[in-house]
């Protein structure tokens, strides 16, 4: 082609037609332009492409964080709802002097140890926010993810993790100087230390077990909350999500 080209301008310089010569350099100025534009055309059609599979790939990701933190926040519903079953057998057993001294040891045992805590998944957030979040080409998609993951998790976290962890500390400090403890060796040739069940009458009359009882139940109500909140969130950005990532496949 190079070497057509070659021909017919050799021909016109020979000739010495100068008119039709220029409007020949013309037509070859105007074929490279037209060439590049589409060369950058091409080359600007590649990176979008490129831009939008990244993107999808981290969506994805992002996706599958918020299935195993969604996941994570239901396991959390039913852990409280297993600690005030508990909480609410002891206090029945406070007007049940015939309450079976096992089950009281069980339900003592969950009102003990039991507690809530949360640590979200958000490292795929952070690599798209590392990488830039105008990756993601919804404007609306991506103010939801920097709202959830920035806001609404962190301070739920925060929340759960903090306010919880100090009524916690407070239920596990009473409960260590309210209830005695008995050494007993274990299936390990090691030793354990085990609950000596207080009696009714003890439950019954001492105000301090009511205060065991709201301590290790009082959070519970208020955590369910925090939690039914940010969950609701997520499922509708997982929502969002999906529906971006369809429109891509």
């Amino acid at each position: 082609m190079l070497r057509y080209f070659r021909n017919i301008r050799h021909k016109l310089i020979e000739e010495d037609n100068i008119r039709k010569y220029i409007w020949y350099a013309v037509g070859e100025i105007l074929l490279v332009m037209i060439g590049i534009l589409l060369a950058l055309q091409v080359n600007n059609w590649n990176e979008a492409r490129n831009d939008r599979q990244f993107e999808l790939i981290m969506l994805r990701d992002i996706s599958q964080s918020l299935d195993e933190n969604i996941s994570l926040v239901q396991s959390q519903f039913r852990n409280l709802d297993n600690i005030r079953n508990s909480v609410n057998k002891l206090a029945l057993y406070q007007n049940n002097p015939g309450y079976s001294k096992d089950s009281l040891v069980h339900h003592l045992d969950v009102a003990r140890f039991g507690g809530t805590g949360i640590s979200f998944n958000n490292s795929a957030y952070e690599s798209l926010k590392s990488s830039g979040l105008n990756k993601v080409s919804n404007a609306e998609l991506r103010n939801s993810l920097a709202l959830l993951f920035e806001v609404e998790m962190s301070v739920a976290e925060q929340w759960i993790n903090d306010v919880v962890r100090k009524t916690l500390f407070d239920k596990n400090e009473y409960a260590r100087s309210y209830f005695l403890y008995e050494v007993k060796p274990d299936s390990a040739n090691g030793i354990r230390s085990e609950i000596i069940p207080p009696t009714h009458k003890k439950i019954s009359s001492d105000p301090a077990f009511d205060i065991f009882l709201m301590l290790s139940g009082g959070y519970i109500s208020s955590s369910r909350s925090r939690f039914s909140l940010v969950l609701s969130k997520m499922e509708e950005v997982r929502k969002q999500l999906g529906i971006e990532i369809e429109k891509g496949n």
